[in-house]
């Protein structure tokens, strides 16, 4: 939201002021600094539409001590006087206790080798910091950087090696991929490591990144984990793969929202034609088409992920049963009522949604194999049948 200015044979330029303002538990102000920005367009055929939603990358060095702080920072343009706040938890570890420990995982849209010195250089290492944590679908790779502190080296040891564990969880805490372990060998008491993790094969949706670290020496083990966001495919249709494993994923995408004249479209195109008809479906469903994020294609892939994960059903994935169904239609119900029933009869869960009205979905158990089927709902266009239980 800056406001930027022509500048003849400059591009666009706009200032605004940063006040950066660090407070301790108790509230006190322990740091307080104010400083003049100036950013600049890189170009006149940038525009100034392009260049308002860009981001201003900066770093600030505050020293403190072990505990727990709060971070305010405030950003006022200059010209409009638009004022945005942010405030934020800043805790401090203690890295010097002699205990395993694994700082906090930075999250960068790049990470490239460095023999010069600059903002973003640490370990020889340039970490272009990813602001908003959010990895494009386009390209779904999770670039990260963290340091290992408190190793115990043993040179003449064939246990002088520590071992890397990374995993992914959904925003329930799940457990949706896994990386094959790695062992490297101990550089010292301390070291730095970066990865570009490949996250393909998930939804889009919100995720955390687990790493843990496990010195094969003594066994002793340290653990962090990071939020980041899985962001809807946004690029030009010439970005998207047209393998038949992407193909198949964005019609599985799609299915349970289009309608039929829609999933006969998709059908009928080409490759290139399908990669446009994606790209226009979700344009068209995004509430918020100024913002880089589209809310409604998170909202509906969050749903598929938890579908997928704790609705499965024998080898039939969670999204393709008729609780997933429902579930991705119409979100997480208000309650749920699970029946276990003796061998005589038949298992069955009722589902209650309380939007914009009351409203049940009944799934039974037929063959008391773990496969629930949707028998009744008093959802308008859904199967309506009050004498399910007949069937039980």
């Amino acid at each position: 939201q800056l406001s930027f200015q022509s500048e003849a044979g400059a591009g666009y330029t706009a200032t605004f002021t940063v006040e950066l303002c660090v407070q301790d538990a108790k509230g006190d102000t322990l740091h307080h600094r104010r400083l003049m920005k100036r950013t600049q367009a890189d170009s006149v055929s940038q525009g100034p539409a392009q260049a308002e939603t860009s981001a201003v990358l900066d770093l600030f060095s505050v020293t403190l001590k072990p505990g727990d702080y709060r971070l305010t920072v405030t950003v006022q343009d200059t010209v409009s006087g638009k004022k945005g706040v942010s405030q934020t938890g800043l805790p401090v570890t203690a890295f010097d206790q002699g205990h395993l420990a694994v700082s906090d995982l930075q999250i960068g849209s790049s990470i490239e080798d460095a023999n010069d010195q600059g903002k973003f250089v640490k370990n020889r290492k340039r970490v272009t910091p990813n602001v908003i944590r959010g990895v494009s679908s386009d390209h779904p790779a999770l670039y990260i950087y963290f340091e290992i502190y408190n190793l115990r080296p043993a040179p003449a040891s064939d246990a002088d090696s520590f071992s890397l564990f990374y995993a992914i969880l959904d925003s329930s805490g799940a457990e949706v991929k896994r990386y094959p372990a790695r062992r490297v060998r101990k550089p010292g008491a301390s070291c730095a490591k970066t990865e570009a993790l490949d996250l393909s094969g998930l939804p889009p949706g919100d995720y955390a990144l687990r790493v843990t670290v496990e010195d094969n020496l003594n066994g002793h083990r340290a653990r962090r984990e990071r939020g980041f966001r899985l962001l809807p495919i946004q690029g030009p249709s010439h970005l998207l793969s047209v393998d038949e494993e992407a193909l198949r994923r964005y019609y599985d995408g799609i299915k349970r929202l289009a309608t039929q004249k829609e999933l006969d479209t998709y059908r009928s195109l080409d490759p290139e034609g399908k990669r446009r008809f994606i790209l226009d479906f979700w344009k068209r469903r995004d509430p918020t088409p100024g913002t880089p994020a589209n809310e409604f294609a998170l909202e509906h892939f969050q749903r598929m992920s938890y579908a997928d994960a704790h609705l499965r059903e024998g080898r039939t994935k969670g999204s393709d049963t008729d609780r997933g169904r429902v579930y991705v239609l119409y979100g997480p119900p208000a309650e749920v009522e699970k029946h276990t029933t003796p061998l005589q009869s038949k298992s069955y869960e009722v589902w209650t949604y309380e939007r914009g009205g009351h409203y049940e979905f009944v799934f039974l158990d037929r063959r008391g194999a773990g496969a629930y089927e949707l028998v009744h709902s008093t959802m308008p266009g859904e199967r309506y049948d009050p004498m399910w239980q007949s069937e039980r």
